[in-house]
Order: structure tokens, then C-alpha cells, then sequence
């Protein structure tokens, strides 16, 4: 019996040892993050001023510049128009950007997820329409959650990232609409967050076994093909799964199984949720 006990405390010990390993690694981690955050966040302030310094600067250029490479007013005139249309088109995504990785949003605090969410998630709506695709978004009031800003943001991230590359996928047929639903409902431990699109849903490597999707370096943009150079670098959905974990909350996929088209996803924060 003492052997037995000795035997017990000494792999206590060893487990102990290894999870004091991994907290170390993972501070680690956490630490270099910041680090990169604070530089992106002072490189994307950097490149906004020059970018105004420089606005007025261009206008007449890029007049002057399309008629000389036309040679033709209407035809420049409209060559301006689509500079301007993606120009806009950069710029909301860059404010997705720059929200995401502002610093004050590091510091975890008890939010108001709608209100957290209501100026992110009308930047994403901007970005969609111009992609002819409708968000619908809606979040019940009062969900009060600690949490890191960036977290939940980076998470919806993700999955509409994913979902503008199913809508681009090339196939055959056509969708009948371009749509992405987000619905986050109030629960007792924390909150549900349920995510649709009408894309073309997974690939059939991942049909049978969606949840092979949230593994390191598993990727779904790619088109099938005997090629390997594929669109995604297969980190984004781990990562979701990995912010998740950390909230005592979890992610089901089950229903992509049955379905011919689109992506459905759960998603629970501060509590499993019921599948």
C-alpha cells in the first residue's frame, strides 16, 4: 500500500511539474503577443497619419495619372471611381483592425457584450455590403461577461473571414443569397453565441468529421485540388477553439454534418453548451 502511495504522489508530482511547464510557456506566449500587438497598433497609428499627410497630395496625381493612361476623361473618370470604391472598401477593414488591437482592450474587464459588440459589428456590416452580403446581428440585452474585448472580436473575425471565402468558392451553381446570421442569447453562466452562413458550407474532407476544422493547420479555404497551395494557413479556427477553452466554454459543429450547404457553429462562453 505504501508503494502504491509513493507511486501516486511521485506522478502527482510529475504532472505537476509538467503543467507548472506549460503555465511558464503559455506566459511566455501571452507576453510576446502583447508585445506584437503594441507594435501593430503603432505601426497601423503611423501609417494612418501618413496616409492623411499624403491624401491631398495624391488627388491631383491620380487625376492626372489615369487620364494619362487612358487617354480617355470618362474611361479615367470611372478607373477613379473603383479607386475610391476600394479605397473605402480598405478602410473598413482597417477599422476592424485598429479596434481589435487597441491596447485598453487587453486588460479584462466585466463588459456589456452588446454594447461591446455594437461598433465592431456595424464596421463588418459596411465590409459585407460591399460584398453584396447581409449580416444580421442580434445579442440580448444585459449579458454582462469578463472578458477580453479582443477575444470575442477576433472569434466573430474568424468565422466571417471564413464565411467571405465559402461565398467566393467557385462552383457550378449559385447561391441564392449571400447572408451571415450572428445571435447571441443571455444564459445563466455566461452567454451563446450562434453563428450561420449560407456560403457553401465545409469541404468534404471535413463534412463526416467537422471538427477537425479547429486543429492546427487544418484549412478549409483551399479549393479542392491536387495542389497544396491552399488560401488559409489553418490557425484561425484552432486559435477560435484554443480563446474558447479559456472561457469554460466549447464549440459544436455537429449540424454541418447534415447539411448541403452552409456553416453552422455554437458557441458557448462560461459554460458548456447542450448538443
Amino acid at each position: 500500500m505504501k508503494r502504491i502511495l509513493i507511486a501516486v504522489i511521485s506522478e502527482f508530482e510529475r504532472d505537476r511539474q509538467g503543467i507548472g511547464r506549460k503555465l511558464e510557456e503559455y506566459a511566455k506566449q501571452k507576453d510576446e503577443l502583447q508585445a506584437e500587438l503594441e507594435k501593430m497598433q503603432q505601426l497601423a497609428e503611423e501609417r494612418k497619419k501618413w496616409e492623411e499627410e499624403q491624401k491631398e497630395k495624391k488627388q491631383d496625381g491620380l487625376v492626372y495619372e489615369a487620364i494619362k493612361y487612358d487617354q480617355d476623361i470618362e474611361e479615367a473618370f470611372k478607373n477613379i471611381q473603383k479607386a475610391i470604391i476600394f479605397k473605402k472598401h480598405f478602410a473598413s477593414w482597417f477599422g476592424v483592425t485598429i479596434e481589435s488591437i487597441r491596447k485598453d482592450k487587453r486588460r479584462r474587464k466585466c463588459c456589456n457584450i452588446k454594447e461591446l459588440l455594437k461598433d465592431f459589428m456595424g464596421t463588418w456590416k459596411e465590409i459585407l455590403e460591399r460584398n453584396d452580403v447581409q449580416l444580421i446581428f442580434s445579442c440580448d440585452e444585459d449579458i454582462l461577461f469578463r472578458c477580453f474585448a479582443f477575444d470575442v472580436e477576433n472569434i466573430i473575425s474568424n468565422f466571417i473571414s471564413n464565411s467571405l471565402a465559402s461565398f467566393e468558392r467557385e462552383k457550378e451553381e449559385v447561391l441564392d443569397r449571400k447572408e451571415i446570421k450572428v445571435t447571441i442569447e443571455k444564459r445563466e453562466e455566461g452567454f451563446i453565441l450562434y453563428y450561420e452562413d449560407t456560403g457553401w458550407g465545409l469541404t468534404p474532407k471535413y463534412k463526416k468529421r467537422p471538427e477537425l476544422i479547429l486543429e492546427a493547420f487544418e484549412s478549409d479555404r483551399g479549393i479542392p485540388s491536387e495542389s497544396k497551395d491552399e488560401d488559409g494557413t489553418g490557425m484561425g479556427m484552432w486559435i477560435v477553439n484554443r480563446t474558447i477553452l479559456e472561457y469554460n466554454g466549447d464549440i459544436d459543429l455537429s449540424e454541418n454534418k447534415i447539411m448541403s450547404k452552409g456553416f453552422k457553429a455554437i458557441v458557448s462562453f462560461g459554460g458548456k453548451s447542450e448538443k
